[in-house]
């Protein structure tokens, strides 16, 4: 099990607890999740782009207009969201629900 624990704008929200499943796709540095139920156009996704550098993996989390809300440290497990570029944060939770649920990233 890999734990997650979001943070936004400093402060502790919620823990993501992720069961390893056999139907998850290897994370391969891009992916798209959604962040409404019923996705009608670009806006409705966020992005999931990695990034490693000088010993540190992270996975950015963006806006179709590449806007950077946050990112998850590999790592650690933590995820940081520092702007929500007018996305509500119920609707951030529901596309990192969505994300960590569907990709299996490796450490």
């Amino acid at each position: 099990m890999k734990v997650y624990k979001l943070y936004v704008f400093g402060e502790y929200v919620k823990t993501y607890e992720i069961e390893e499943s056999d139907t998850a796709n290897n994370f391969d540095g891009y992916a798209k999740a959604e962040k409404k139920e019923n996705p009608y156009d670009e806006s409705c996704y966020l992005y999931f782009k990695l990034w490693e550098k000088n010993g540190k993996k992270r996975i950015y989390i963006n806006t179709y207009k590449r806007r950077t809300l946050g990112y998850i440290d590999v790592t650690s497990g933590e995820i940081i969201i520092e702007d929500r570029q007018g996305s509500f944060q119920n609707e951030i939770e529901t596309a990192l629900s969505n994300f960590l649920s569907k990709y299996e990233i490796a450490e």
